[in-house]
């Protein structure tokens, strides 16, 4: 894996950081599978599927307030 970020990664980032919902939304559901199916290898399915939920909710949280310190 690369260390280095793709274009797409980094219009991602750039709409993340401009509190782009759409782009949230293609992130959400280019990675939830695939971290459903990780998490799950280690907690059960519903377990797994909360964590990602939360992960996901903390991540648009943490945006936001990036966005509107920005904007102070």
């Amino acid at each position: 894996m690369s260390s280095t970020p793709s274009a797409r990664d980094a219009a991602w980032l750039a709409g993340l950081h401009a509190g782009d919902v759409e782009i949230f939304r293609v992130i959400y559901e280019t990675y939830m599978e695939d971290l459903w199916h990780y998490a799950k290898r280690f907690v059960p399915s519903d377990v797994a599927e909360d964590i990602i939920q939360d992960v996901m909710s903390d991540l648009w949280d943490q945006i936001g307030r990036a966005s509107c310190r920005e904007r102070v």
